[in-house]
């Protein structure tokens, strides 16, 4: 294979209005630029019972624990994709028939909070702005939602692994990629299909009517139509079973297509942990309606969750593999859904945060999953500085330089897998 050219663009100085979900929150205000990443040498050298409450509430420890009790396990054979029926999406969204009645709930709440952080306050606040505006605006509902028509493909556990991890790496030429220091401004950009990834938890939503404030939760509050998504009496789940520790649950990624973003929060005050502490003052000048509505498409995935940030947690293959499975099946997904020409898919340090897994390993693996998939897509990465999106760049070249090396016979995607094992140290 030639090598492939990456590319950076022009300086982007837009300001910058939304955080990644779980990573440490950036200045959202930092004037950020495109960083070009180096060349690389390509040469050819050889149903889950979970109910809203209990996704908002936690499950137990001890269910925590005994489904992460597995996680450094033992390298299984491969198999054909098992059965694994797609879940029963709705036909219709019916905006805004769920979400409306969690509006309420969450109104009656707020007469119940007689000490602060007042959660409910704020949250009833800024989904009320919102759904007014949507109301004065009065764009198109997105009403419809698809996930995976092959979701056994896709099947990671302790007894399985996926088939085509025992094919040859595809390793197409995707198109150059992009980095931005910013956050998420949902500009449309070029022609492309173009969709920006949900960092999601297991199920969509996350705690968007409850107490969580980070990108998710963000995105949902700005978007009317995929709050209501969220709200749906059967939570859409985005791994199965509804499980988020490694190989403990199988991602089923999801797309809705055209909804419309009505609110900007500035988010530099009152993300994540500072949404509670945060007065209803502060969350009201922070939340602002926008006079167009952004209309946009979501690829909503969930990362694994790790039970620390220490290197067998990070760098484990079992880690390396549940994240390169899932970024294959969602941008699968996107693919299936973005019609003939240019794809691009905005993303960034999904599961990097609370999810304790690592910045650079979640750039690598994207990129390596964007070269399974398809020479059509064209991924931007959105929350990594210059000298991050450097240092990731740097890691993405020693592996493909490794996977590429003539004493490297496996060519397939469990031995590229294998040499980003080895590059982060086999742990």
């Amino acid at each position: 294979m030639t090598g492939a050219r990456v590319e950076g663009v022009q300086q982007n100085a837009i300001q910058g209005k939304f955080e990644h979900r779980e990573a440490e929150p950036m200045a959202p205000f930092e004037t950020g630029r495109d960083h070009a990443e180096p060349a690389l040498d390509r040469s050819p050298c050889g149903p889950s019972g979970l109910t809203r409450r209990d996704f908002a509430t936690g499950v137990s420890g001890a269910a925590v624990l005994a489904a992460r009790a597995g996680m450094v396990g033992t390298l299984v054979s491969l198999r054909p994709g098992r059965a694994h029926a797609a879940q029963a999406l709705p036909s219709t969204l019916e905006f805004p028939k769920h979400l409306s009645p969690q509006i309420d709930d969450i109104k009656k709440l707020t007469g119940k909070e007689l000490n602060p952080p007042f959660i409910y306050k704020k949250k009833y606040h800024i989904l009320e702005a919102a759904f007014t505006n949507w109301k004065k605006l009065q764009p198109t509902a997105a009403n419809s939602v698809a996930g995976l028509s092959n979701p056994g493909d896709y099947i990671l556990d302790d007894n399985h692994k996926p088939a085509y991890f025992g094919s040859k790496f595809n390793e197409y030429r995707i198109q150059p990629t992009q980095h931005f220091s910013l956050f998420y401004d949902y500009e449309p950009r070029g022609t492309n299909m173009t969709f920006w990834l949900d960092f999601a938890n297991l199920q969509l939503g996350g705690g968007v009517f409850s107490s969580g404030f980070v990108q998710e939760e963000v995105m949902c509050c700005e978007t009317p139509d995929l709050a209501n998504a969220a709200a749906l009496p059967t939570p859409i789940q985005t791994r199965h079973p509804a499980n988020d520790a490694v190989r403990k649950g199988s991602p089923t990624p999801i797309v809705i297509m055209g909804v419309n973003r009505v609110l900007s929060i500035d988010t530099k005050d009152i993300y994540g942990s500072k949404f509670a502490s945060a007065d209803l003052a502060a969350v009201k000048k922070a939340t602002q309606p926008l006079p167009k509505a952004q209309t946009y498409n979501v690829l909503a995935a969930a990362a694994p969750k790790l039970p620390g940030t220490e290197a067998q947690y990070q760098f484990g293959r079992n880690t390396l593999e549940d994240l390169f499975n899932t970024f294959v099946a969602a941008f699968q997904l996107a693919l299936a859904h973005g019609g003939t020409g240019g794809l691009t898919i905005n993303t960034g340090k999904i599961g990097a945060g609370a999810f304790h897994n690592d910045a650079g390993v979640v750039y690598v693996l994207q990129r390596l999953a964007a070269e399974q998939v398809s020479e059509r897509i064209t991924l931007k990465f959105w929350g990594y500085s210059d000298s991050e999106a450097s240092a990731a760049s740097g890691q993405l070249v020693s592996v493909v330089t490794a996977f590429n090396d003539k004493g490297q016979s496996d060519k397939t995607v469990n031995g590229l897998l294998g040499v980003a094992w080895t590059h982060w140290g086999k742990h």
